[in-house]
């Protein structure tokens, strides 16, 4: 995605000193999410209210959704999270349906 970055489809806009919330415009298409980062820079959490799921019926329902970064450790040389946990946010509770630890990376 890096290359996105430089083609005019993504925008930035400071929300305070620990966020940016992120816009990505594609044709008719614009979507947005919010990154907050600790005193590090390290990124703490995403979240967007423009993520869709599948409903029973087959039908896509756009609900928040969260990513959560912890347990940043040294890696080869990279400070890399070691723990990400994934929620949808429902009207009366979240659902955490991925939590990931120990992960593992490798780059080509």
């Amino acid at each position: 995605m890096p290359s996105q970055f430089l083609n005019g489809t993504v925008q930035f806009d400071e929300v305070n000193n620990n966020s940016v919330k992120v816009t990505v415009k594609d044709h008719n298409l614009v979507v947005s999410g919010v990154y907050n980062f600790d005193d590090r820079g390290m990124v703490r959490s995403f979240s967007t209210d423009f993520r869709s799921i599948t409903k029973n019926d087959g039908t896509l329902e756009r609900r928040k959704w969260s990513a959560v970064y912890d347990n940043y450790t040294s890696k080869d040389g990279l400070v890399l999270p070691d723990k990400l946990m994934s929620t949808w946010h429902f009207d009366n509770e979240d659902l955490a349906y991925f939590i990931g630890t120990n992960l593992q990376y490798s780059f080509n």
